[in-house]
């Protein structure tokens, strides 16, 4: 019996997979072995390291263990991880100056995950994949912020005047700043994430409770330990958990030591209806890099999702390849309650996006027309078959 291509290629992918799994597992317990290398294509496991984001780190392990890997694909491993480690000082560098200039302005500003999360959970730089900077501020200093951006060379996503952006900060969470010169992005938030994916239902005691690292000599405020943990589950499960490097991040502030208040943890998750969001993150780092936390326990849907998550991710898969409607049903499944899917489904089809509110300018009082056009341009589309 032969197998078919598609059969084949997923029997590789476990095996390159599994290797790249075995290289992290190693770095949480030594004692963990990693396997032979006969047999891998390394073509395919070079694309699976830099596609989930983790090249760097199995680099690391493979110079740490005297794995032998053939020259070609340790040399091209060496690239990523060099290249990687100058992109990530730049960014550095650009996170520095622009915490600097929002002190100067006396605007608050936390930095979430990218060189901050590298530096002080990851403990190099050079190991944690990133592109973007993402920063919390208050809604109110958004505008402030815009322009501080703007006169920085960054460019928004979408071109607003500022009745647009309130428009934009009523009805979303975020907005992309891109600057051409040297392709720099920052993300800048005033909520952490969507109502139904956050355990914070208001802003004001996440900052109460952030905490100011030293980050190469600059102070930063970012998130307090416990939100941390609980953001990059929500996080995870947001973008349905398709990269390894999303699971690596909950491993990596566990390994980072430091005692986390689980109860608090768990207390939060409960209270803002997220416990399964908790649980299918704690129990995905216990299945693939084999580090436990009370956290893991969970229901019998998280249980299945993990089980599902797991098995995809085992194929070098992630929610992508199977078309947005496996995402969407994912997320839908880790939401526990009834409202959270009605936002969740109200998201995707009404609440306007930066695209809508750029198109006409409307009013404050009129601001509720945007979800009209927001359902009429999807309507179009559905209809255009595009």
């Amino acid at each position: 019996m032969h197998a078919t291509p598609g059969h084949a290629q997923a029997e590789s992918a476990h095996l390159e997979m599994g290797f790249l799994l075995a290289c992290l597992r190693h770095r949480y317990d030594p004692a963990s072995p990693i396997p032979d290398c006969a047999g891998i294509n390394w073509n395919r496991c070079i694309e699976l390291a830099l596609r989930h984001r983790v090249g760097p780190m199995v680099y690391r392990q493979i110079v740490e263990t005297g794995v032998p890997v053939p020259e070609e694909a340790r040399e091209r491993l060496k690239d990523i991880y060099a290249s990687n480690a100058a992109r990530n000082m730049a960014r550095l560098e650009e996170m520095r100056r622009l915490v600097g200039l929002f002190r100067d302005k006396s605007v608050p500003a936390m930095v979430l995950r990218g060189p901050v999360l590298a530096a002080s959970v990851y403990g190099d730089l050079s190991l944690r994949q990133f592109s973007d900077l993402d920063l919390l501020v208050r809604s109110e200093d958004v505008p402030r912020i815009s322009g501080i951006l703007s006169s920085e060379g960054y460019r928004p996503q979408f071109d607003l005047d500022p009745l647009q952006e309130k428009a934009l900060i009523r009805f979303r969470t975020e907005r992309c700043f891109i600057r051409s010169a040297d392709h720099a992005v920052v993300d800048l938030h005033w909520r952490l994430l969507p109502a139904f994916f956050s355990f914070e239902a208001e802003m004001e005691p996440l900052w109460e409770r952030s905490v100011s690292l030293d980050v190469d000599g600059t102070s930063v405020r970012t998130l307090g330990k416990e939100d941390l943990f609980l953001f990059l589950c929500m996080h995870g499960a947001k973008h349905g958990w398709d990269q390894l490097a999303l699971v690596c991040d909950l491993g990596e502030m566990i390994r980072a030591g430091g005692k986390l208040n689980w109860s608090a943890i768990v207390e939060r998750a409960e209270r803002s209806g997220k416990r399964r969001m908790l649980a299918v993150g704690a129990k995905l780092v216990l299945e693939l890099l084999g580090i436990s936390t009370p956290a893991v326990d969970g229901d019998r849907v998280a249980d299945q999702l993990v089980e599902v998550l797991e098995g995809r991710l085992a194929e070098g898969l992630g929610v992508q390849e199977g078309g947005g409607w496996i995402k969407w049903r994912i997320a839908w499944r880790l939401m526990e309650s009834a409202r959270d899917r009605l936002a969740y489904a109200l998201d995707l089809t009404v609440v306007p996006t930066g695209m809508e509110c750029e198109m006409v300018r409307l009013p404050k009082r009129l601001f509720g027309l945007y979800r009209l056009l927001r359902m009429g341009r999807l309507m179009g589309k559905a209809v255009s078959g595009r």
